[in-house]
């Protein structure tokens, strides 16, 4: 079955009432979602107590009549509108709740639970606790005209406004169907709920991020601006069933940046948990054995838990040198015996010339992942994994926006580093931006982006630019250390060694036990306190309302050449806490302190030029 994903994010914005329903980014929200048929009125209600979607039977149709939001006490929609439209043969159909002669007929509807793309339970670092798959319902609606068979699937998940819908498409006479478009989603919305703010991003392992903005929210105005869009004229013949892409529709109801942030975030949570997996891990620059064990052995003495033969290190992925296997097996051995373990990088897409019948069009582009080199290199990166145990994949594609490549799920167990956002495949981590070049700045220039860590000269920038010898830049590999692991990220750090001297040996030690110790709330959500300009005060904060224990850490950094004591405002509402604090400085005696009436708290802050603290924020009935 070809499958062809599109992730699609809907950020509603909604009215901005006050709150007295239940916040669901902050309060458990214990209704189990559900699927009722309303015999009285001859509808079927799909809900979780956050939303509900309502759909109306008449006349062999089937549609939606009512789309609500519970916590903003909303309808989003002003009319009613097709459940999806089909395009095929060049003729467009649509599956209107009127009489319609290019429409097709309701049959039936079934009702499942959530189905997920690969098994999964958590390891490196993931909660314990996630349940997957997700709890919540499944609708399966579906249509047919003459040979051809349209199911429309919505799924609804436990606390979480959140709805998932997709289409797929087989006939019993595929020879006379060429699909040509799909419209998953067509909604009338209420103004409130059509805000020209509403994000659209679409995440496809298989077309790239394409997301279309047919019409302007406000004026209904068709763009004049150009859009990559490619007809898709793909023949029924083919397979047995067409599956489209996904749209994800989370209805948050706000328009604060923060409320969105944390609403999309618990999405990727619930419907891509591996992505919670959070290993320590360090680009290999060698691939010389002798090297590699010393760097083990110095892995394994500051607690790092993942090596990455990294570009340029001589390492080839897709090698088929049998003495190289068996060397790399060797090494992969001796660092499970330490507890770390071990996987390659390979340039998978980016400038890779593989031979005109694996090329995608034009040729000068990448790899064609619709080709047979999926399959050609798939099965050699699979097969030299499991013959060397390697259990770590770092890709240098697909990229988004290839107008042909393939990604189907990667095997749970392997940890994915990707370029790209194919985390609903089975992807586990990507870069956050993505400009090498910044990498050849001086080590004390601001570097928001990448989270790269260039232990010796990369990119050009010299001495300047490399925190070798380490010794040397002690000060700066600290710096570094306390910023990604503070933040909760799991860096690369690229080189041949951790560390030089006992002292660098001791800086790393310090910072993987603080994000070991407190890896927990470090990989929850994080808020902002103060943007970051190098001026006066840098602080973010780690929030978990559902958190047993801490419930909060702020990193707070001192970037300047001056010493500064202040009053930090530290906003708690995301803590769940609602009244009173307890606040620790770096693990020492917890103080009480009372929420304002805007749950935010007064932290005093003396810090030295160049230095970093922490904050740990505890309910005080946990006492």
């Amino acid at each position: 079955m070809l499958r062809l994903y599109y992730y699609v994010i809907l950020l509603f914005l909604g009215l901005s009432n006050a709150r007295r329903f239940p916040d669901w980014l902050v309060d458990k929200v214990n209704n189990a979602s559900q699927i009722v048929y309303l015999t009285d009125s001859n509808e079927l209600l799909i809900t979780n107590g956050l939303i509900s979607r309502r759909f109306s039977f008449k006349a062999n149709s089937f549609s939606t009549i009512e789309y609500y939001s519970h916590e903003k006490k909303s309808s989003l929609l002003r009319g009613i509108g097709p459940e999806a439209i089909v395009k095929l043969n060049g003729i467009t159909f649509n599956q209107k709740p009127t009489p319609y002669p290019r429409r097709f007929t309701y049959t039936h509807y079934e009702i499942k639970d959530p189905q997920v793309p690969f098994p999964y339970s958590p390891r490196r670092g993931a909660p314990k606790d996630i349940v997957w798959p997700p709890m919540g319902k499944r609708l399966d609606v579906h249509f047919v005209r003459e040979t051809v068979l349209v199911t429309v699937h919505y799924e609804i998940y436990d606390g979480i406004p959140l709805l998932v819908k997709w289409v797929s498409i087989s006939s019993t006479r595929p020879t006379e169907y060429k699909l040509d478009g799909v419209v998953v989603e067509f909604l009338r919305l209420n103004m409130q709920w059509a805000s020209p703010t509403m994000e659209v991003n679409v995440y496809s392992p298989h077309q790239g991020s394409k997301g279309y903005g047919w019409l302007d929210l406000e004026t209904d105005e068709i763009h004049s601006s150009s859009m990559d869009c490619l007809d898709m004229n793909i023949s029924l013949e083919k397979m047995s069933i067409f599956e489209s892409f996904k749209v994800h529709e989370l209805l948050v109801g706000s328009s604060d940046s923060e409320r969105k942030g944390l609403a999309r975030k618990r999405k990727v949570r619930l419907l891509a948990p591996h992505t919670q997996e959070n290993p320590i891990f360090f680009h290999m620059t060698s691939f010389d054995s002798k090297a590699i064990r010393n760097v083990i052995d110095q892995m394994s003495e500051v607690g790092f838990e993942m090596l990455i033969y990294s570009f340029g290190s001589g390492f080839n992925l897709e090698t088929s040198d049998l003495n190289v296997l068996k060397k790399i097996k060797a090494d992969v051995s001796y660092a499970n015996s330490k507890g770390i373990e071990i996987g390659g990088y390979d340039l998978i897409a980016l400038s890779r010339h593989v031979g005109k019948d694996w090329m995608a069009t034009p040729e000068e582009e990448s790899a064609c992942f619709a080709s047979d080199w999926t399959n050609y290199l798939f099965n050699k990166i699979f097969n030299i994994i499991s013959y060397t145990n390697m259990t770590m994949l770092e890709t240098d594609g697909p990229y988004s926006g290839y107008s042909c490549n393939f990604i189907e799920a990667f095997s749970p167990w392997i940890y994915i580093n990707q370029p790209d956002l194919y985390f609903y495949s089975g992807g586990s981590k990507t870069g956050m931006g993505y400009n090498e070049q910044q990498y050849s700045l001086p080590r004390w220039i601001d570097m928001s982006g990448w989270m790269f860590v260039p232990l010796e000269d990369y990119q050009g920038g010299g001495a300047a630019a490399a925190f070798e010898p380490l010794k040397a830049h002690a000060k700066e590999y600290e710096w570094a250390l306390s910023q990604y692991l503070g933040a909760g990220v799991a860096a690369c750090y690229r080189g041949t060694r951790l560390y030089d001297s006992p002292a660098t040996k001791s800086i790393v030690q310090k910072w993987v036990r603080f994000y070991k110790k407190y890896r927990d709330i470090l990989t929850s959500d994080t808020v902002q306190v103060r943007r970051g300009d190098m001026q006066s005060l840098d602080s973010l904060l780690h929030v978990n309302p559902f958190s047993k224990g801490i419930k909060g850490l702020a990193m707070v950094f001192n970037p300047t050449s001056e010493r500064i004591q202040d009053e930090l405002i530290l906003p708690l509402y995301y803590t769940g806490i609602k009244d009173k604090v307890l606040v620790s400085l770096e693990g020492q005696e917890f103080r009480p302190y009372t929420l304002d009436w805007d749950f935010e708290i007064e932290v005093p802050i003396d810090l030295k030029p160049i230095s970093v603290t922490w904050i740990l924020i505890k309910d005080s009935s946990t006492i």
